[in-house]
């Protein structure tokens, strides 16, 4: 967390900002959005009933993009990190909700005004209940999605770490089910009447709604399958329209848009179709998984009572990958004794079904495969390249000479400082002044001046040690260091002592 304000008086702080141990805050951005949020306009304002007032937020959300190298470090990566909006928690880019109702929904990364955020939820939620709480905070007080305000978060580097963030975000939505409904429940078992519109509500059911898509899928395909093969075509092909349905809206946006064919990417459609026959093999296993939470949540609800707030963190299930992988490969051979004994029953029951069966029961017989490919790690290529005898010296000549520069110009006449530079002809003079960028390539230098051996690790310690207390005497603006010193007096320089 970041705080705004005086942290070790909670009361004074206003803002905080929250991310996750694996979301990236770039330079700059704190400061956006706690520009946006401190903002008149955008600034939490309550009616007489105290709820948050329409077009005021207490919390504002960044938009969420996953990292270039988490997208393109694995096969899974590369295969499923470009689905922008099939994810909502990690590709906030642009919100229907947002755009229609001006009312957007907290993904945990974002900041949110203290007061007004524990005015409104102060006792307001069950103890050891909430799981996921974003979206269910986030109806209550109110967000505003800023597109414009960008985090970094990782992307899973394998279907089962995956699979597993999968698993806890279905067991968090289902445990706020109850919010869809009039009465909500309260601290100490009390119920009381939704405060939620209907709007928020629709927003929780739509989660429950999208975590069943796989399961319904499924039961879909089975029951037309032996049924009647006029209603397995159909079911069928719906099923199909759905998961081509990213593949295939580019070409489409391209047929209809002038001069679209011109950006049109074979690689990118055969990309698309390739994770589109991924996502028709991992189908049963996604339909387990599903039904694995909501089961769990229930029972966990309902009779053991706990477990509710069970949560194993990114990084944990990164470490554990690789030894759980053999168990979860297993794990999906459930899904090819599965298919094996859908083709006998189709066989059986409705064997006019079974040529449009046979393509569905081959993917999901090959799961585990599929499966383990997918959790498969890139091994680290160690490449050595042998530089000719010539080259290497060279380099060391060219590495000694720098190293001169700074063995004879750094000490104690220029207070440890480097000087800018040393000027040959016409006349030999050194000038007197130095920069952060200076300073920096100097220490830089004597580190690397110890890996060369020029240098033991206490002449290290010793010249930077008086480099350090000299930029302790240096004059700074707002704690950061000014463009151009005297080395000899260490006083500031004008600009027009200075070069170009």
């Amino acid at each position: 967390m970041v705080y705004v304000g005086n942290p070790d008086h909670l009361s004074n702080v206003r803002f905080v900002i929250t991310l996750d141990s694996d979301t990236q805050l770039p330079l700059g951005t704190a400061r956006r959005m706690i520009e946006t949020l401190a903002h008149p306009l955008n600034q939490p304002r309550f009616d007489a009933a105290g709820r948050i007032l329409a077009g005021s937020y207490t919390i504002i959300q960044p938009r969420v993009s996953p990292t270039l190298p988490s997208t393109s470090g694995s096969l899974f990566s590369r295969l499923f990190a470009d689905a922008v909006g099939i994810d909502p928690y990690t590709k906030a880019v642009s919100d229907v909700n947002q755009d229609l109702a001006g009312e957007g929904s907290y993904h945990g990364k974002g900041i949110y005004d203290v007061r007004a955020f524990s005015r409104v939820l102060s006792g307001r939620f069950p103890e050891e209940w909430l799981l996921s709480h974003d979206l269910i905070e986030g109806a209550h007080v109110r967000v505003g999605l800023a597109s414009d305000i960008e985090l970094y978060d990782e992307f899973p580097q394998g279907y089962l770490s995956y699979t597993r963030r999968q698993h806890r975000w279905i067991r968090g939505d289902w445990q706020i089910a109850d919010w869809i409904l009039p009465w909500v429940p309260q601290p100490g078992g009390q119920r009381v009447p939704n405060p939620l519109s209907w709007f928020d509500r629709w927003k929780v059911f739509d989660n429950l709604r999208r975590s069943l898509i796989p399961t319904t899928s499924l039961g879909l395909l089975i029951a037309s399958w032996l049924t009647s093969p006029q209603i397995g075509w159909i079911s069928t092909l719906v099923i199909a329209m759905q998961l081509l349905f990213h593949p295939f809206a580019q070409p489409f946006t391209m047929a209809t848009t002038r001069q679209g064919l011109k950006s049109f990417s074979f690689s990118k459609v055969a990309h698309d179709l390739l994770r589109t026959v991924a996502d028709a093999a991992l189908l049963v296993h996604q339909a387990g998984l599903a039904l694995d939470a909501i089961l769990r949540v229930w029972y966990r609800r309902l009779i053991s009572h706990r477990g509710l707030l069970e949560w194993t963190s990114a990084q944990v299930t990164h470490r554990g990958a690789p030894r759980r992988q053999p168990l979860f490969v297993a794990s999906l051979g459930l899904a090819s004794l599965f298919s094996g004994i859908m083709g006998w029953a189709v066989q059986r029951w409705m064997p006019s079904s079974l040529s449009m069966a046979s393509p569905w029961l081959v993917l999901w017989f090959l799961s585990p495969l599929i499966g383990w490919l997918l959790n498969l790690r890139p091994q680290a290529r160690q490449k050595q390249f042998l530089l000719p005898e010539r080259d290497l010296r060279f380099l060391r000549e060219v590495a000694r000479r720098t190293w001169r520069y700074f063995s004879d110009f750094v000490s104690d006449d220029t207070s440890w400082l480097p000087p800018d530079n040393y000027q040959v002809s016409p006349q030999n003079r050194l000038a007197m002044r130095t920069s952060p960028t200076n300073i920096g390539l100097w220490m830089l230098s004597a580190l690397s001046a110890h890996d060369f051996g020029y240098m033991t690790v206490d002449q290290v310690v010793e010249k930077l040690t008086h480099t350090m207390e000299t930029i302790g005497k240096l004059e700074r603006y707002e704690g950061h260091l000014l463009n151009w010193y005297d080395v000899q007096t260490l006083t500031p320089l004008e600009l027009a002592t200075c070069p170009p």
